[in-house]
């Protein structure tokens, strides 16, 4: 008996590092294999670099009308105000993350258009950080219309940050903007502190007392509009990984991590992916893949180890399973946000090495 339980267990190790399927009792689970990882992962990283940048070209779907159209990735006139589409700067760091040279048509691309002004949203400051990091240029001295800005001590000094209207989303955008440089300190005269707005993420977590309540399962997730009833995965994804970044030793802080981790273990859908009302989406996955690569055990929940036991399919696989033929991602109203959020993910997960840096974080 006792070698017979060995063999199993030794089978079950195999094939989770291989990737297939692994039976417990009446349960498996299902992993994505090393080679599924590579060949999705080449097919949206193509699809980003030849069809979206390479082309200037972005795919969206009308809310309205529910058809597709072409769009524009950088454009001032489309999108005016920010001069990209939403998503671009993830786009760019999954480019990044996965060897693209920027060539200086890229550069050029990005600074004709990319709108960064005195006049820009706290949200707005926050990508344009992220996003110039990955193409290659300095934000601390970001030449731009004949002026250099320093977006870094913009956003510190912007009083809009810790404003109530301003939502979760939003302050975990501006939290990882932050913590992507060890570069970048508070300038005198900041309207904030690292430290202060980690807290404030923390202290905005969703706390369910009843346990009889129907908005139970939300305990320990955050909701962007801070309701308990508007939980989601996407927002408590976000905000994990930008409490993740802070590093943050408070224990409000902490507690909040763990609480958010659990919020994922719960309310994982069976198929192994997350969204709302129990229909998984390649969005939501990919936001909790980054978040979950943050540390080194939710790591494996990742695509080695189930996150309950429900779960039939790993988070990694149910996301490559959007992947379509030709690299863009399936049921993605916008294509330059779902391919750039799965990238992201997929070069957070490293083909399952563990990094200690996370892929937002620059030098």
């Amino acid at each position: 008996m006792l070698k017979s339980i060995k063999y199993s267990a030794a089978v079950a190790a195999v094939t989770l590092l291989l990737g297939g399927t692994v039976s417990a009792s009446a349960a498996s689970f299902t992993t994505a294999s090393k080679t599924e990882q590579k060949d999705q992962t080449e097919k949206v990283f193509t699809y980003a670099k030849n069809d979206l940048l390479k082309k200037n070209q972005d795919l969206a779907k009308d809310m309205d009308s529910g058809k597709t159209t072409k769009a524009k990735l950088f454009d001032k006139k489309a999108y005016p105000g920010v001069g990209a589409s939403d998503g671009y700067q993830d786009l760019l760091v999954g480019l990044k993350r996965q060897g693209y040279k920027f060539t200086d048509h890229d550069k050029q691309l990005v600074k004709k258009n990319l709108i960064v002004s005195k006049k820009s949203t706290p949200k707005q400051l926050a990508n344009a950080i992220i996003g110039l990091q990955a193409v290659g240029f300095n934000p601390k001295a970001y030449k731009t219309n004949g002026e250099k800005l320093n977006l870094v001590k913009m956003l510190y000094q912007n009083k809009k940050v810790l404003n109530k209207k301003t939502t979760t989303n939003e302050q975990a955008q501006v939290l990882v903007a932050l913590k992507s440089n060890k570069k970048f300190k508070a300038p005198k005269k900041a309207k904030f502190t690292v430290k202060k707005l980690s807290n404030k993420l923390a202290k905005k977590q969703i706390k369910v007392t009843n346990h009889k309540s129907k908005n139970y399962k939300n305990d320990g997730g955050w909701a962007y509009n801070d309701d308990a009833a508007s939980v989601d995965a996407d927002t408590t994804a976000m905000t994990l990984n930008a409490l993740e970044m802070s590093k943050s030793k408070n224990k409000t802080v902490k507690k909040a991590i763990t609480k958010g981790r659990h919020y994922l273990k719960v309310n994982v859908n069976k198929d192994g992916g997350f969204g709302m009302d129990g229909k998984s989406n390649a969005n939501s996955n990919a936001e909790v893949i980054t978040a979950l690569s943050m540390n080194r055990k939710s790591f494996k929940k990742i695509n080695q180890v189930k996150l309950n036991d429900k779960q039939e399919n790993s988070t990694l696989k149910n996301t490559l399973s959007f992947v379509k033929e030709d690299g863009s991602i399936k049921d993605a109203y916008d294509q330059t946000m779902g391919v750039g959020q799965v990238l992201v993910a997929l070069s957070a997960y490293h083909n399952g090495k563990f990094a200690n840096n996370g892929v937002y974080q620059f030098k």
